[in-house]
């Protein structure tokens, strides 16, 4: 996880850089271990305006992700997740509602207050519900055009 997050940073440093891309506007959007990067990407001093974490998987301490840091985030938060959401696919032993609410928590603490969502269920298994764009993709935009 330590080296993914180092990518994140340097194609965001990347996007900085890009004559086409107004530093104004950038959001970052991350699904499962995606969402859990843009948590930790979030409580780095970086050129995000906005975060969306959705269904966001809890790695193992080992990986250097913590919630220690939420006080270090300081833009506008989106967490989305169904209410049925066991985690990954091959597992299928995480509650990803209550890590949520644990990272949701640890921001309230931190003085940032996100939006959340929590959906009915989804399918089997809701963290399937964020495998495609869905009905989850309006509340996105909505929260996007805050910016």
């Amino acid at each position: 996880m330590r080296g993914h997050l180092g990518d994140v940073l340097a194609a965001l440093d990347y996007l900085g850089g890009l004559d086409f891309v107004d530093g104004e506007r950038v959001a970052m959007i991350g699904f499962s271990r995606g969402a859990a990067l843009t948590f930790m990407a979030a409580s780095k001093d970086i050129a995000i305006k906005e975060a969306v974490i959705m269904a966001s998987a809890f790695p193992p301490k080992r990986s250097g992700f913590t919630l220690k840091k939420a006080n270090r985030i300081n833009v506008p938060v989106l967490m989305l997740v169904a209410e049925n959401d066991t985690g990954s696919r091959k597992t299928h032993d995480q509650d990803t509602v209550a890590g949520m609410q644990r990272m949701a928590a640890a921001l309230e603490q931190g003085g940032n207050t996100p939006k959340q969502i929590v959906y009915p269920s989804y399918g089997n298994d809701g963290h399937e519900m964020f495998f495609e764009v869905g009905k989850y993709w309006p509340d996105v935009i909505a929260f996007l055009k805050q910016l």
